[in-house]
């Protein structure tokens, strides 16, 4: 087997070009940091997808080397929902629904057992194709306990853990299990470096390990860029120009308020609805000229309260459309798809993109709305998004529990005259083109070099 001097873990891997599989389009830490891996020495592991012809070597569409690691799918489906999306990832977004979850029961603990064995079989994998002091950047909270087994296994390794979520802080993470919670920490601490996309993460980590007496070698942050060459490319494939169309008849000459979301708890659509709807009720005049479309991609559907949750989404909206459509406008249009090129030209027509979510590890939305505009787009973005730090100061700042302030700030945002938006979405843009994902996982990898 090749080893590598660079190898990057992740329970999700881009799709191989040469092989056709049976796995859903690749999300968003895929999607951006892919391409920035073009020029760099590297191999990418991950358990999804699993591609088939394995004795093939397999590259992604921009020569990055993949390997499948091999779990058998009862311990992968336990760590993978059982603990990581059941349970890590609502502990991380502060969304337990107290009065009934978590359950820490006998299912919760064989589940966190076999998460343990998915951790030690993927380090495994990352030994095998590592060289002598590689550095290895582990992905994420499917991959907790990979730096500490790592460092058994290869005590020469450079790692680097990056989370991709939020971090709670000490109150809310401490509701985990006694003897799992430090065993989590422990994990992670024992890299060379953890990186997480906002202070405010970084910050609530550092203060989990201090309550449990722990120390990190090395904690810092860095939000994760994107690719504007690539997204404006993007913007122009096969079947762009029908898309543009088809939403430029859907809105006409009305103002257009979009936003692009995964359908999942955290993004917080109900509230971003009832904003709109008070926005129609505080200013009538607003009333048939302008509109609110959502592009929201399904995610995780087989989790109860995802699918709750989409259920909630699409009630809110036909309620407000029957309260307040007229027999020539719908002010609300929910688009339940996964189809990044619509969401993206959808993204270039907009003159004000919502962006509320209630917890957000980083949110790319944010930023490649800015970079695929063509009306000088703005932004009302929420204070809790890990973007917002590096953003704020061009964005409309949201408290996204706030539904009157989120009505408020889209009316500001609208009523934004032209000389004026141009020159804040001017900004937004350079920030948001200076900060490219190649520069972020170069800066990655200078944390352990």
């Amino acid at each position: 087997m090749p080893q590598y001097d660079i190898v990057i873990a992740a329970n999700r891997g881009p799709n191989a070009i040469d092989l056709i599989n049976d796995s859903p389009p690749s999300g968003g830490l895929v999607s951006a940091i892919e391409p920035a891996l073009s020029d760099i020495d590297c191999v990418w592991l991950s358990a999804v997808p699993q591609y088939k012809n394995r004795d093939i070597p397999l590259r992604s569409a921009f020569g990055t080397p993949l390997i499948s690691v091999d779990i058998p799918e009862s311990i992968y489906d336990a760590a993978y929902n059982t603990v990581s999306n059941e349970t890590l990832w609502f502990c991380y977004h502060n969304l337990f629904n107290i009065a009934l979850e978590p359950r820490f029961d006998r299912r919760f603990y064989e589940a966190w057992e076999k998460y343990k064995i998915c951790n030690e079989i993927f380090a495994n994998e990352i030994s095998n194709v590592s060289q002598n002091s590689a550095t290895v950047i582990v992905h994420d909270y499917h991959l907790s306990l990979v730096p500490k087994i790592l460092r058994r296994l290869r005590p020469d390794l450079k790692i680097c853990h990056f989370s991709h979520t939020p971090f709670p802080d000490c109150a809310y993470f401490s509701q985990l299990p006694k003897n799992i919670a430090p065993e989590i920490l422990e994990g992670l601490a024992v890299s060379d470096a953890v990186g997480f996309h906002s202070k405010n993460w970084m910050d609530n980590f550092n203060s989990c390990l201090n309550s449990y007496g722990l120390n990190a070698n090395k904690l810092f942050f860095a939000p994760m860029g994107i690719n504007p060459d690539i997204l404006l490319q993007e913007t122009q494939a096969t079947g762009a120009e029908d898309i543009k169309k088809s939403i430029e008849k859907l809105k006409g000459d009305r103002a257009f308020i979009v936003r692009v979301d995964r359908i999942e708890p955290s993004k917080n659509v109900v509230r971003g609805l009832l904003a709109f709807e008070e926005l129609l009720e505080r200013w009538p005049d607003l009333k048939e000229k302008v509109m609110l479309a959502c592009y929201l991609n399904p995610s995780r559907s087989s989790l109860s309260a995802y699918s709750a949750y989409e259920n909630e989404v699409l009630k809110a909206a036909e309620n407000i459309n029957l309260k307040l459509q007229t027999s020539t406008w719908k002010p609300i249009q929910i688009i339940v798809e996964n189809n990044r090129l619509q969401s993206l030209v959808a993204l270039s027509l907009a003159d004000v993109v919502l962006v509320n979510p209630l917890k957000d590890g980083l949110n790319l939305v944010a930023k490649e709305a800015s970079i695929v505009s063509k009306n000088s787009s703005l932004l009302v973005l929420s204070k809790e998004a890990g973007v917002y730090h590096q953003l704020k100061e061009f964005a409309f700042g949201v408290d996204p529990l706030n539904i009157s302030e989120t009505a408020k700030l889209l009316h500001d945002a609208l009523a934004t005259d032209r000389e004026t938006r141009d020159k804040i979405h001017s900004n937004l843009k350079a920030i948001c083109s200076e900060n490219t994902a190649s520069n972020w996982i170069k800066y990655l990898l200078k944390q352990v070099s």
